[in-house]
């Protein structure tokens, strides 16, 4: 069982004064499964929720460009094509985006929250590079064993046309990737619920951009 995530490392890092002084400006709110949150509004630092960035195309096909959960703030302004939707549902911190503001008059708040926005692009960069060099197994493996990463939780809800549009494969493709995890013994997926059951030998199992993608996290 992993850990449950109470914590935001971006407010974490933050000096003890300056944490104080944003703690009386933070709003607590809950985030359900499938939210879309507007970019260019209030700040987040997600606790337990996960927020995937996913970018649309014109064409109709989606796919994963990042996620943010409890190691960084979505702090983006409106960008064409993205939204940001709540892929795991969970507790997070709200900051109005004028307070944001205010605070980047502070160098250690800025360097805390810019230091994560150049760690989110190099994400959206691996991501590209992951989309067309590996294996939908591997990718899926990647995304979950990210999503362990990140909540805390070994159970997610995600359907096979979630995790399809996420991935930016068919539904079949998906299935068949699903089937080859299931069948090592390493997830159960059923009904739309995702259990991992082997979590090492699935971080094994997933692409090297899973390592790096971990290794972004544990820089925050």
């Amino acid at each position: 069982m992993q850990p449950k995530i109470t914590s935001n490392l971006i407010i974490e890092q933050l000096p003890r004064e300056l944490k104080q002084e944003l703690a009386s400006k933070l709003q607590p709110r809950w985030l359900s499964r499938g939210q879309e949150l507007a970019l260019g509004s209030d700040v987040v630092f997600p606790l337990g929720a996960i927020i995937a960035l996913l970018d649309s195309s014109g064409d109709g096909i989606t796919v994963e460009g990042g996620f943010v959960g409890f190691e960084g703030v979505l702090s983006l302004g409106r960008m064409p094509n993205i939204k940001a939707e709540v892929q795991v549902a969970g507790e997070s911190l709200f900051l109005p985006r004028s307070v944001y503001e205010d605070f980047q008059d502070n160098r250690d708040f800025r360097r805390a929250t810019d230091g994560f926005r150049d760690r989110l692009l190099t994400l959206a960069f691996q991501t590209s590079v992951c989309l067309v060099s590996h294996r939908t197994e591997q990718r899926l493996a990647s995304s979950l064993v990210g999503l362990m990463d990140r909540s805390g939780q070994e159970q997610f809800d995600l359907t096979q046309e979630y995790l399809a549009a996420l991935l930016g494969v068919t539904r079949p493709t998906l299935t068949l990737a699903a089937a080859q995890l299931q069948s090592k013994g390493l997830v159960k997926h059923r009904y739309g619920r995702v259990t991992i059951l082997d979590a090492p030998r699935l971080a094994n199992a997933a692409c090297r951009c899973h390592r790096e993608i971990r290794a972004l996290i544990e820089a925050s």
